[in-house]
């Protein structure tokens, strides 16, 4: 992966930048609030610039309420070759994306199970997900290269992503970060 779009500058979307600059890779900030983009590009964590086409991975890290919407957009306006998000919530988004025809094959819901207890990118770290669990949960047919990228990207997690699958009947986990349907 030598590009990405990162979508949502707060604590997670800007962790997500540092720890893939870190990696050497070309990181595009965007979010709704400009603000929030530059002060996450003067950490270092990519540029506020728009890329000039599509890159390799767009990052959504925006609140649940808004992924399935920011993703569909980013989507429909072919930004990226690939897509995660990295919402806490699975099956709503995905069903919303599904109700609107989209084609996932190149879409992968994730779920870093790492915070803080302050918000925004001043409080992001390159290594906020470094040794902790990170949850995949890839659609049903994943194109290869989805199954390539999304496991380039989980080395920022530590070293073994897991699988969920969202149903409509998944019940309470033992952890309350765990993603829900």
């Amino acid at each position: 992966m030598r590009t990405a779009l990162v979508i949502g500058t707060g604590l997670v979307g800007t962790s997500a930048a540092l720890a893939l600059a870190g990696r050497g890779v070309h990181v595009h900030l965007a979010d709704h609030d400009p603000g929030s983009a530059r002060t996450a590009a003067a950490l270092g964590a990519g540029t506020d610039e728009a890329p000039e086409g599509a890159v390799d991975l767009a990052v959504i890290a925006v609140p649940p309420a808004h992924t399935a919407h920011v993703l569909a957009t980013a989507m429909r306006d072919g930004v990226a070759r690939g897509y995660l998000d990295v919402a806490s919530v699975k099956g709503g988004p995905r069903r919303e994306l599904e109700a609107l025809g989209l084609d996932l094959a190149a879409y992968i819901g994730t779920h870093p199970m790492a915070g803080k207890e302050r918000s925004g990118p001043l409080a992001a770290t390159a290594d906020l997900f470094e040794g902790r669990p990170w949850v995949l949960t890839p659609t049903r047919t994943p194109t290869p290269r989805c199954s390539t990228w999304r496991w380039s990207w989980s080395p920022c997690a530590g070293p073994s992503p897991s699988s969920w699958t969202p149903t409509p009947t998944t019940g309470p986990s033992p952890s309350s970060r765990t993603p829900r349907s």
